[in-house]
């Protein structure tokens, strides 16, 4: 049985109002890894953000992440999360089925 433990997120927004203040992990309880992510690309308007578990979940509703941004300038951008991957535990792993709840996401500064 597919039993989820890795992801790759791709997230994009305007970097001329925005920039990622931090990425933050969620509850070890929810999903057992840290996200990796290159603190470099937080003002590039694209960030890939990936965490791969030894120990894999069953199927269910999963917190992985909290994004954080910051204001640049005034205005609002839309913030995109494309799903590169999710995969399961095995030796070499396999995609499984999955999706973002939530979103569409924007985000505003006066």
């Amino acid at each position: 049985s597919e039993r989820f433990a890795a992801y790759q997120f791709l997230v994009r927004w305007d970097p001329a109002v925005a920039r990622i203040r931090s990425v933050r992990p969620c509850r070890a309880d929810s999903f057992p890894a840290n996200p990796e992510f290159d603190p470099a690309t937080f003002a590039t308007g694209s960030t890939r953000i990936i965490a791969s578990s030894l120990h894999g979940l069953g199927h269910g509703d999963y917190h992985l992440l909290t994004i954080a941004f910051e204001e640049v300038a005034a205005g609002k951008t839309p913030v995109h999360v494309v799903v590169e991957g999710l995969y399961d535990d095995s030796p070499l792993p396999r995609r499984v089925e999955g999706r973002l709840k939530g979103g569409p996401w924007e985000i505003r500064f006066p």
